[in-house]
């Protein structure tokens, strides 16, 4: 699972900043090693004891809800009830997943758009050629700034952008229009996208600490066919691992234990990151959860639409009940823009140079 920040396709560290960092935290005495999840888990477990809670309520999103089922998994006891927003469970290798799960959100894709009629065919064909035509000539795109930037797109980092914009609806629903601009050689929309302003909000070195540690590299031997296969071999993991040097603790563990402990897991229909077979295979291990699926929305549910709230309120009310609320049934399919002029209004700000 890439970064919650991955829709910032364009802001990456290099090589010589990762370094500078590592050796700025180890000098100032900073074990990289003692940063992973079960660390995470205790810490929180000592909070709430500090705190003088003797049970609370765990709510976590996307990584957050791996830490919330180590909580769960080493301390129960502190635990009334949980609610996992975009689930990772604690045995999925995710570094190795990244692939397949984009592959799985453009098939939804796919399957949506056949039945709007606003899109054109074959998009996982579209963007398959895309990828491998950046790849050969990556294309040098112009913002149309005061003082104009420029930048290459390669075939993964149109993908890196694709896999971005499936976390949220408005992102979904532009896909189509961008992936057909893109293979008609208009790269305007891209171009507007790719000098969009970059956010922060990732811990930089917490985040390598825990990945490099709790993960594998992915098999890049036998995705090599795949269309996505330069954009997996391009993540920043595989280079800044070796480079971050932690120990490895255990990959993805093999049994988590089975949790009486009440749990909602909410999973949107098109995450890329986290996708809701995730949820479900969580679920397995949590006899008291159940697992809503929503309809159009990609990552961070609670977030992504009010009707995650509302089923949140109806499941605090009674965390031992199952979920009734009434939003459910009505998610509706993403509403795509049609064509090129259905992203006119971000297609102005920039060209192919």
């Amino acid at each position: 699972m890439r970064s919650v920040d991955a829709e910032n396709s364009f802001s990456k560290l290099t090589k010589d900043e990762v370094l500078a960092c590592r050796s700025a935290l180890v000098a100032k005495g900073i074990d990289l090693a003692a940063y992973n999840t079960a660390e995470n888990a205790a810490d929180i477990d000592d909070l709430r004891k500090a705190l003088g809670i003797e049970k609370w309520v765990l709510y976590g999103v996307s990584y957050g809800t791996r830490l919330a089922l180590e909580v769960m998994d080493q301390h129960p006891e502190g635990v009334m009830a949980s609610i996992l927003d975009s689930v990772l469970p604690l045995d999925i290798n995710y570094r190795d997943e990244d692939g397949p799960n984009l592959d799985r959100s453009m098939t939804i894709l796919e399957r949506d758009c056949l039945k709007s009629q606003n899109c054109m065919p074959d998009l996982k064909g579209a963007l398959k050629t895309i990828s491998k035509q950046l790849d050969k000539q990556p294309v040098l795109l112009r913002s149309h700034d005061n003082e104009p930037r420029y930048r290459y797109v390669s075939g993964a980092d149109f993908i890196d952008l694709v896999f971005g914009l499936f976390y949220d609806r408005e992102g979904i629903e532009m896909l189509p229009a961008l992936i057909e601009s893109t293979f008609k050689q208009d790269f305007r929309p891209l171009a507007e996208m790719v000098f969009e302003g970059e956010d922060g909000g990732v811990s930089q070195g917490m985040d390598y600490s825990i990945t490099c540690s709790e993960s594998a590299r992915p098999d890049l031997t036998r995705m090599r066919s795949q269309y996505w296969a330069s954009w997996v071999e391009a993540d920043d993991y595989n280079w800044a691992c070796p480079l971050w040097l932690v120990e490895k603790a255990p990959i993805a563990r093999l049994r988590p234990h089975a949790l009486i402990i009440p749990t909602l897991l909410l999973a949107g229909e098109y995450d890329p990151a986290t996708p809701s077979h995730w949820a479900f295979h969580a679920a397995k291990n949590l006899p008291h959860g159940q697992v809503v699926v929503f309809r159009g929305i990609g990552h961070d549910v609670i977030d992504s639409d009010p009707c995650g709230s509302e089923v949140v309120a109806d499941f605090l009310a009674d965390p031992n009940r199952k979920v009734k609320t009434g939003c459910i049934d009505k998610m509706e399919a993403p509403r795509f823009a049609v064509g090129a002029e259905g992203l006119s209004e971000i297609g102005d700000g920039a060209t192919r140079d």
